[in-house]
């Protein structure tokens, strides 16, 4: 009945190894006398506001470690504390997300509220789906965000038909797409190619691009 707790407790770490910042420069910060692992989280304690600020293990240089913080570092000095967590990033993923706008640590920082439910997600997990096996993109996604959700993509002067084919099939996916036209390119070739194989929307000027662009936000809009 006890067997799985006793081995939990057997394998706990019962050791907290705080070390102490030694250095800052720019956004890096150099800690000694803890252990951690590249992809640790950390816990800063800010002595003097009795804050804390979370880093992660990035590196080591020396007997040092390399921490870079996920949010401001007012405060942080020399001598302050440092812990390992002994946890990786993990981050609350779900449909709530969509149109938000968060920070580092998957917090909401639009003033929008706090998130409720959701499933929490490791950075670091193992779930990647290889990207030589994802399917090709073959609809629009509406993230909520205007500037996104427009898809417009612009098309300019260059060799090649690479990029048209590419742009073909943002535009069979609903993509607004801008090609420019001959008489202002240098070299009237990728979007030529565009052109001709239907890929493009409308073709304006270089010097039009952007009214073309604005004329089209304000239509969505």
């Amino acid at each position: 009945m006890f067997e799985d707790l006793i081995q939990r407790v057997q394998k706990a770490e019962t050791i907290s190894y705080t070390g102490k910042i030694e250095n800052i420069v720019g956004m890096s910060i150099e800690a000694s006398g803890g252990r951690a692992a590249i992809g640790d989280i950390c816990r800063i304690y800010n002595g003097e506001s009795g804050g804390q600020v979370m880093a992660e293990v990035v590196g080591f240089k020396n007997d040092r470690i390399l921490l870079m913080p996920y949010s401001s570092m007012d405060g942080i000095s020399a001598g302050n504390f440092v812990r390992n967590t002994g946890r990786r990033l993990s981050l609350m993923m779900g449909p709530f997300l969509k149109g938000r706008v968060i920070n580092a640590l998957g917090q909401p920082i639009d003033g929008k509220g706090p998130f409720s439910g959701g499933t929490l997600f490791c950075v670091e997990s193992n779930h990647y789906i290889n990207p030589m096996a994802r399917p090709p993109i073959r609809e629009r996604m509406e993230f909520g965000v205007k500037a996104i959700d427009s898809m417009l993509t612009i098309i300019m002067t260059g060799m090649g038909k690479d990029g048209a084919n590419g742009l073909l099939e943002m535009r069979k996916a609903g993509a607004y797409t801008i090609g420019q036209d001959k008489d202002s390119c240098v070299v009237y070739g990728m979007p030529m190619v565009a052109h001709k194989i239907g890929a493009v929307t409308v073709q304006a000027s270089c010097e039009n691009i952007a009214s073309v662009l604005l004329s089209h936000l304000r239509y969505k809009g």
